[in-house]
């Protein structure tokens, strides 16, 4: 043995001796510890935990703080108990356990519910803990979301709520977890336990959205409206040549409502019929026709069901577009004198004949203002066609378009707020409007091809007019006060125009 060995040799059995245990100050037995197993139990029906909880996460927390943790996943949708035990021994003593409830597998998705228990550990025993009893659901409040709520009679509205914990924040519940009734005023709706509310009557309904496993609602009125009145249906009043079999150049004054039913015939002479119109109360029709002169129309006025025309003109010139005062008592309308179109008055019989335009110019379509005040017509005493308007005996007349183009055919609204009339200034025809004294004139409709012959429906909320999408027919269309809506009416291969409308009774 060397000098080096004999020096080591004691040193290291020393050291050995210390590692057995044998006499060492830091030897000792292990700590004392037990094992810990944790229950959940899932019910079918009923709930000790949120019966949409998938999976639980539980962390123990021993005397010494060290912390361990395990998962146990839901296995299917019946009644079920899972049942887990953490691989780690826990020292004895009283351990902190937390187990949070997840949407999810694996402790993934939104915690619905939590519990902290306290554990007591036996040295060499296994605790068991079932979980279930204690765990409380995180939901600290539910939203129903939209409010105010309202639906129309008759209509349906899908209901949404939210779960929300104690920090505002949104908890993801799988569908069915909120259920959905109405607790008042169920005559006037009722709602599906998924949140569907059909609207019954005018009235008020409350409903109530409830997560029943946390014990927390939350209620809402629902105010349901009546329903809306059904759209205006209009008798319409205009020309076609639906029967000039012969293709000889005649038409016909004809009626139909504005949802395309009820046409009829008024007319039955062989004649050339101009310019129909209603008057202010929809018992007359004053038109212009050849029917009694051959290349000379006149001024009638007939029943709106049809029947016997009365002549009001008897001048033997062409008369054009006449248009009753608003009181039913004046009919204004376009002469052709010199060659040149002038706007007449007159009393609804006839008599009192009053040129109110003159000089070499025409002035033809005239419209009266609802209060009977103005007249608004079309007037090429600049050039072109332009729409200016006067007061009903002729004075003060006033231009309220200048576009270097032709506008034609105005009316006035019911109102008197505003007028529609025709422009060439982007196509072929466009209907517009504008305020009563000329200011933002405005395109109403951008639809291809022609339109002519606008006149407000008597309720103001729509316009009629006659327009042509290219295939060489006129059209009665009605399009809402907007622009709106456009309708096609009569949609047939013929040319259909000059329509007025009314509302029916």
């Amino acid at each position: 043995m060397s000098a080096i060995s004999r020096i080591l040799l004691p040193v290291l059995l020393a050291i050995a001796a210390l590692g057995c245990g044998g006499g060492g100050s830091t030897g000792g037995p292990p700590p004392a510890s037990g094992s810990v197993q944790v229950q959940i139990d899932w019910p079918s029906r009923g709930r000790y935990v949120p019966t949409y909880a998938n999976s639980i996460v539980a962390r123990i927390t021993t005397p010494n703080n060290r912390q361990y943790s395990l998962t146990i996943n839901r296995s299917g949708s019946d009644a079920y108990q899972g049942v887990a035990m953490f691989a780690q021994s826990i020292a004895i003593g009283t351990s902190s356990l937390t187990v949070d409830a997840y949407t999810n597998a694996n402790g993934s998705g939104s915690k619905v519910a939590t519990a902290t228990v306290a554990v007591e550990v036996t040295e060499g025993e296994v605790t068991n803990v079932n979980i279930s009893a204690d765990l409380t659901s995180t939901i600290d409040h539910i939203v129903i979301q939209g409010q105010p709520l309202s639906v129309q009679a008759g209509s349906q509205l899908q209901l949404n709520a939210i779960a929300r914990n104690a920090q505002n924040q949104t908890i993801l519940l799988p569908a069915g977890v909120l259920v959905w009734s109405a607790v008042a005023g169920q005559a006037h709706g009722s709602v599906t336990t998924s949140g569907l509310f059909t609207g019954l009557s005018a009235g008020t309904t409350t409903v109530q959205v409830a997560e029943t496993g946390a014990g927390i609602l939350q209620q809402a009125n629902v105010t349901v409206n009546p329903p809306p009145p059904p759209p205006a249906v209009y008798r319409i009043v205009f020309l076609s040549d639906r029967d000039d079999i012969g293709s000889e150049g005649i038409n016909a004054i004809y009626t139909v409502n504005s949802d395309g039913t009820g046409l009829s015939r008024l007319t039955t002479e062989h004649a050339l019929f101009r310019a129909p119109s209603l008057s202010p109360d929809g018992t007359q029709i004053v038109f212009a026709s050849d029917k009694d002169v051959i290349l000379s129309d006149e001024i009638y006025v007939m029943p709106a069901s049809g029947g016997a025309a009365t002549r009001l003109t008897t001048n033997d010139v062409f008369d054009a577009d006449p248009v009753f005062s608003p009181n039913g008592q004046k009919i204004a309308f376009a002469r052709l004198l010199n060659g040149f179109w002038q706007i007449f008055t007159m009393n609804a019989n006839g008599t009192g004949q009053v040129q109110i335009t003159s000089a070499n110019a025409n002035h033809s379509r005239p419209s009266w203002s609802p209060d009977g005040s103005k007249i608004a017509y079309e007037s090429d005493s600049g050039g072109d066609y332009e729409i200016w308007v006067m007061n009903a005996d002729g004075s003060g007349k006033t231009q309220l378009t200048s576009n270097g183009v032709d506008d034609l055919a105005p009316a006035f609204s019911p109102d008197g707020s505003k007028i529609v009339f025709v422009s060439y200034r982007v196509t072929g025809g466009d209907l517009y409007t504008m305020n009563a004294n000329g200011s933002s004139q405005t395109r109403l409709l951008a639809l291809a091809g022609a339109e002519d012959d606008p006149s407000w429906t008597s309720d103001g909320l729509g316009i009629v007019f006659a327009k042509d999408l290219g295939s060489g027919f006129f059209d009665i269309w009605f399009v809402k006060a907007d622009g709106t809506g456009g309708t096609n009416i009569t949609n047939d291969p013929y040319n259909n125009t000059h329509p007025t409308a009314i509302v029916l009774p």
